[in-house]
């Protein structure tokens, strides 16, 4: 890696971030296009769940008393906006009466 390391970039090339040089990102870009389908698969669900986690905690400190069910739908409602949940919730209100009665 050492000889990486004082690789230059090729005339022009930019990497994707100021604070990260050439040779990382060249590195990351060669473990992504190595993975297998179900490790890239296994990579984004990864993320995506560190994504949630880290909406749901800034939604707490937002919202210190609202209770689990609160959080989850500020969290939707920042992911679908917030007519369209506010339509699920009432078409859900609406369904619940109906087999009620």
């Amino acid at each position: 890696m050492s000889d990486r390391v004082h690789e230059s970039p090729p005339p022009g090339y930019r990497t994707q971030s100021t604070d990260v040089v050439y040779w990382a990102e060249k590195e990351l870009f060669e473990r992504l296009t190595a993975m297998d389908d179900r490790e890239t698969f296994e990579l984004i669900r990864a993320l995506h769940r560190s994504a949630e986690r880290l909406v749901l905690r800034g939604l707490q400190e937002q919202y210190p008393d609202a209770t689990e069910e609160e959080l989850d739908r500020q969290a939707a409602k920042l992911r679908l906006g917030h007519d369209a949940v506010e339509r699920l919730v009432a078409l859900e209100s609406s369904n619940t009466r109906s087999t009620r009665e």
